[in-house]
């Protein structure tokens, strides 16, 4: 090798380098992560709203699952 860069001869520096590299990566992953956490949490609450919609159109569903629909308004508010 003809290169004399810190980076060509010493392998900490190369792998200094990479680690770099990898914390970049791992602060986009993270900012992907979150996206997906409020996609999938506005996903739940939506589907919650949903089930709390249709138990309160059916009053003879709600007596058999009360104790759902209370553990369910705790879950959203």
């Amino acid at each position: 090798m003809l290169c004399n860069s810190d980076w060509a001869v010493y392998r900490v520096v190369r792998e200094g380098i990479e680690a770099q590299h990898r914390l970049e990566r791992a602060a986009e992953e993270q900012i992907t992560l979150l996206l997906h956490i409020r996609r999938v949490c506005r996903w739940a609450v939506q589907q919650a709203e949903v089930l709390l919609q249709i138990l309160e159109e059916r009053p003879a569903v709600i007596s058999c699952v009360g104790s759902s629909r209370k553990w369910l308004e705790l879950l959203l508010f």
